[in-house]
C-alpha cells in the first residue's frame, strides 16, 4: 500500500505544470543543470557506504542504550512522588528496621551512583553524565533526610510518651499510704510496674535504636532528645528500685491495716451476737 501510494506521487512527474489560466506549458524556473547526482547515488559503492553507515549508527545506539540502562536502577531517586509515597510509609508506622531499610538503600545508592563511570566514550560519541550522577545523589540525600525526619518525629513521640509515664509511675509511688484506699493505690502502683517491665523494657530498647539510626545516617537530632534516650534505661532501672524500696517499707503498713480491720471484724461480730441470738 506504501509502495503504491509513492508510485502515485512519483506519476506527477510526468505531467508538465501549465500556466494560470491556461493550457500553457509553464517553462522551467531556472536552467536544468546536469550534475554526477544521478550515477554517484546509484553507485554500488556509495550503495554499500550507506547501508554500512546506517547500521554502523544503529550498532552505536544500540550500544548507547545498553550502557544507560545501567543507570536505570537509579530511577526510584526521582521517579517516585516523595512526598505522597512517604505520607503513606508513615501512615503504617513502620518499625525501626523498615526504617533502616530504606534509609540504607538510599545512603547506599547517594555513594554508590558517584562509582559510576560518569565519561563514556561509545565510538563517535561522548556521553557526559557527571550532571545525571550528581542530581541523582542529590535527590538520593533527600530521600534520606525525608525519611531521617519521620524517624525522629516517631522517636521523639515515643520518648515523650515513655518519660511522661515513668515520671508519672514515680509520682504515684510517693503517695502517702494515710487511707486504706491509698495503700491499694500505691500496691496497685507497684503490681503496674511489675507487670510492665517487658514492655517498658522493649520500648526503651526501640527508642535508642531509633537514635541510633539516625546518628549512623547522619540526621540532625537535637543533643537533648539524645541524652533522654540514653537515660531512659537508667530511669526505670530506678523506678524499678524504687518500687521496690516501697514496697518493703509498705510491710508495717500493711500489717497495721490488717490488725485494724481485724478489730473492726471482731467488734462487729461481737455486737452483732446478740441479734444472732434471738
Amino acid at each position: 500500500m506504501m509502495q503504491a501510494m509513492r508510485d502515485v506521487v512519483e506519476g506527477t512527474k510526468l505531467f508538465p505544470l501549465w500556466k494560470n489560466g491556461s493550457c500553457i506549458e509553464a517553462p522551467p524556473p531556472e536552467p536544468v543543470t546536469f550534475a554526477f547526482f544521478s550515477d554517484i547515488s546509484m553507485h554500488p559503492d556509495v550503495v554499500d557506504k550507506a547501508a554500512m553507515v546506517q547500521k554502523n549508527i544503529q550498532r552505536v545506539v544500540g550500544e548507547i542504550l545498553k550502557y544507560l540502562s545501567v543507570w536505570k536502577k537509579y530511577r526510584p531517586s526521582w521517579k517516585l512522588q516523595r512526598d505522597i509515597m512517604l505520607e503513606k510509609f508513615a501512615q503504617k508506622d513502620p518499625s525501626c528496621t523498615s526504617y533502616d531499610e530504606k534509609l540504607q538503600f538510599y545512603d547506599t545508592l547517594s555513594e554508590e551512583v558517584m562509582t559510576q563511570s560518569i565519561k563514556k566514550e561509545i565510538d563517535c560519541i561522548m556521553l557526559h553524565l557527571e550532571p545525571l550522577a550528581r542530581t541523582i545523589k542529590e535527590n538520593a540525600k533527600t530521600w534520606v533526610t525525608s525519611l531521617g525526619k519521620l524517624l525522629n518525629d516517631s522517636a521523639k513521640s515515643r520518648l515523650m510518651q515513655l518519660k511522661d509515664n515513668l515520671e508519672g509511675l514515680f509520682v504515684e509511688l510517693k503517695t502517702p499510704p494515710d487511707t486504706l484506699e491509698d495503700l491499694k493505690f500505691v500496691l496497685s502502683v507497684i503490681a503496674n510496674i511489675r507487670a510492665i517491665s517487658l514492655t517498658v523494657e522493649l520500648k526503651y530498647h526501640d527508642i535508642h535504636e531509633r537514635y541510633r539510626t539516625l546518628v549512623m545516617y547522619d540526621v540532625q537530632v537535637p543533643e537533648e532528645e539524645l541524652k533522654l534516650s540514653d537515660g531512659l534505661e537508667k530511669m526505670w532501672l530506678d523506678l524499678f528500685k524504687e518500687a521496690k524500696m516501697v514496697d518493703r517499707s509498705l510491710v508495717t503498713v500493711k500489717e497495721k491495716f490488717t490488725i485494724g480491720s481485724s478489730t473492726t471484724l471482731l467488734y462487729v461480730m461481737i455486737t452483732s451476737l446478740p441479734l444472732l441470738c434471738r
